[in-house]
């Protein structure tokens, strides 16, 4: 009875065989036919998400790397590479590396790949080509850690200063951060960002990273002294990008040896050396949970193009991983067993001329890239403390708990939905349908025109204008009396006298340009993924201006873009006078469009020409400090989080 059950369940499984076969084929097919889409699709993926497409030569470089992804598209065994080179690809353009960066890391991968690849003889062949190719890469990356380190060097008195006026701005201003500092910090993690960047495209731009060693019983190394060649066992199985051998058995001091040696060498230089700069330049800003808000929860346009947030924040969630990496210190013990052994060869090379010793020292070429490498390690402050040197000077990182990183997430979500909301209500109830009747002054300039003009004149660049809209909806939810606070600009005269504008024109085309023609341009260019561009609020503003102008239409029918001409000082001219936050974005308007309110009051600062004895009043090199930073305001988004640390959006007070 048992053995007819047993035989009738495995003619079962016999007969849907061939159903079952043909699904996993199906499947498979499936599977191949979204993943070449998906490569078809990576030109526009750099374009429209990642934002790195700009010019015709960018586009050019997307082509060449969608076509090294796809590859031999006949040769079946080449699906998973393809899988394995677009995650890749993709992860690249996500830490903010342009086109031109990751074309460079997927040649030099393509060239790696065939190193592996090669027999014994071959691979003596290119020893050549890869001695020319680590000489550049190694110059490269030795001046980009000398220029970081400068940059520390120069900057480590600022950075202190920078910690110290922030605390100061939160203790004094009830958490708040003034917005110059805020700058700063956006500042300092856009030089980060840019920093890691370019030493990671040198780093990558190589054979070999410390990501491939494996550590612990994966460890893919094995030292063989006496040993003249390289063993390279191959994978049986590409799992990942970095598994392209099995494991390599080699002498880091023979010929072939040294520059797989010195690849290891290069990858921790720049391991160690970015460690470095991160602690200098951003862990004590990145311990303050406020202030990673700050750079976190706004990130300015020109950080976002790199995605400075995603590398800052990676790097501070990985910090103590990296620092405690098994592969970096297996690649620290490689180092010192290349260190003993060349100090054994230069001794035997030196007492007794062997012949052999003496070529174990390399070439003269090989040796001064060796003493850059060297350099660079040891006079890490990383790599003392990883080898047991300035523990005690070392700054002790608290462990970044699993709560840090998702109270940090929450966080961010919950901006993110707060920030939508209250969009959402801030525009239905600040639309017309609320608004109970105009405002008394409303009509001040056509009713008494001799008011409003005595009122315009009187204006001083600076003065701050405060209002009162009890008849809107919106104003029933702010406390206190004053509801929105704007800033005067000033007129055409006030700004050439603080050396803002000084060609008469408004010509852009004409080659020369002031304070003002550049802070022009530089707003109609940011752009914010995933809101209205500086640019488009602008637009508006002008659009609705050049309607009720008549004289101006025919300007701007020669000038559709608004590129040719410096519009602030059209606008300027022609009454826009008042930089101020509105719901649709920062804008210039005209007292008459500021006054559809029922009370106003202005606040005039305390002038100087110098300060003395720390009196209360502002000199003329900060008004014109205060002027260029109300103007870069233009074109902002509202913030509808009302957090006043943040410099990308904004809220009127």
């Amino acid at each position: 009875m048992k053995s007819n059950v047993v035989l009738v369940a495995l003619c079962t499984i016999l007969s849907q065989a061939p159903s079952l076969a043909y699904s996993s084929y199906h499947s498979h097919q499936q599977d191949i036919r979204l993943l070449n889409r998906k490569v078809d699709r990576l030109v526009n993926l750099f374009e429209k998400k990642y934002d790195i497409i700009k010019t015709d030569k960018d586009r050019e470089e997307a082509k060449v790397i969608q076509a090294h992804v796809m590859g031999d598209t006949k040769n079946k065994k080449n699906i998973d590479r393809r899988a394995l080179a677009y995650d890749w690809v993709v992860d690249l353009a996500e830490r903010g590396l342009n086109t031109n960066q990751i074309l460079r890391i997927v040649k030099s991968n393509i060239e790696a790949n065939k190193y592996f690849r090669s027999t014994e003889s071959d691979r003596e062949s290119l020893i050549p080509g890869r001695l020319a190719h680590q000489h550049d890469r190694i110059s490269s990356l030795y001046l980009g850690i000398r220029r970081m380190n400068q940059r520390v060097d120069s900057n480590a008195v600022t950075f202190q200063r920078l910690y110290k006026e922030i605390k100061i701005s939160q203790n004094t201003n009830d958490g708040q951060i003034r917005s110059d500092l805020v700058k700063e910090l956006h500042k300092n993690m856009y030089i980060y960002a840019l920093t890691r960047n370019e030493i990671n495209t040198t780093l990558r731009d190589g054979l070999f990273l410390i990501d491939e060693m494996g550590s612990g019983y994966k460890d893919r190394f094995k030292i063989n002294e006496e040993a003249e060649n390289i063993e390279i066992k191959k994978a049986r199985k590409l799992q990942d990008a970095t598994e392209r051998y099995e494991r390599i058995t080699f002498n880091p001091i023979s010929k072939e040896g040294r520059i797989l040696t010195r690849d290891i060498k290069t990858s921790l230089a720049a391991s160690v050396n970015l460690l470095d700069f991160y602690e200098f330049a951003l862990g004590q800003f990145m311990e303050d949970k406020y202030l990673r808000d700050a750079m976190f929860l706004d990130v300015p346009g020109h950080a976002k193009s790199l995605h400075a947030d995603k590398v800052v924040k990676d790097e501070f969630y990985n910090y103590n991983k990296y620092l405690n990496s098994k592969k970096t210190q297996r690649a620290i013990d490689l180092f010192h067993i290349e260190q003993r052994l060349l100090d054994k060869a230069k001794k035997d090379c030196d007492e007794n001329q062997n012949e052999i010793s003496c070529s174990r020292l390399g070439t003269a070429q090989e040796q001064e890239m060796d003493k850059k490498l060297n350099d660079a390690i040891t006079n890490s402050f990383t790599y003392k403390y990883l080898i047991g040197e300035n523990e005690r000077d070392k700054k002790k990182f608290e462990k970044i708990l699993w709560g840090e990183r998702s109270r940090d997430s929450l966080k961010k979500w919950f901006s993110n939905r707060t920030y939508g909301l209250s969009k959402t209500f801030g525009n239905f109830a600040g639309s017309d349908l609320f608004v109970a009747r105009r405002g008394k002054l409303h009509d001040l300039k056509s009713r008494e025109p001799e008011k409003f003009e005595k009122l315009v004149s009187g204006m001083r660049a600076l003065d701050m204008l405060v209002e009162k809209t009890p008849f809107r909806a919106t104003d029933k939810f702010i406390p206190g009396h004053w509801g929105h606070v704007a800033v005067w600009l000033g007129t055409k005269k006030e700004l050439q006298e603080h050396k803002l504008w000084v060609q008469d024109d408004y010509d852009l085309t004409d080659g020369r340009k002031d304070n003002l023609d550049s802070i022009y341009e530089t707003q109609m260019a940011i752009k914010v993924k995933g809101d209205d561009d500086y640019k488009d609020n602008i637009i508006e503003v002008i659009d609705h201006m050049v309607l009720n102008n008549e004289a101006l239409r025919s300007i701007a029918k020669a000038d559709p873009e608004y590129k040719k001409n410096n519009w602030f000082k059209i606008m300027i001219l022609n009454g826009h006078h008042i930089v101020e936050a509105l719901r649709p974005g920062v804008e210039l308007n005209t007292m008459d469009h500021f006054l559809e309110i029922d009370d106003m009051a202005i606040l005039r600062p305390n002038y100087c020409e110098e300060r003395f004895n720390d009196g209360k009043c502002f000199t003329r090199d900060e008004r014109l400090t205060f002027l260029k930073n109300s103007l870069q305001q233009v074109g902002k988004n509202y913030d509808f989080n009302f957090d006043a640390n943040t410099e990308d959006v904004i809220v009127c007070s």
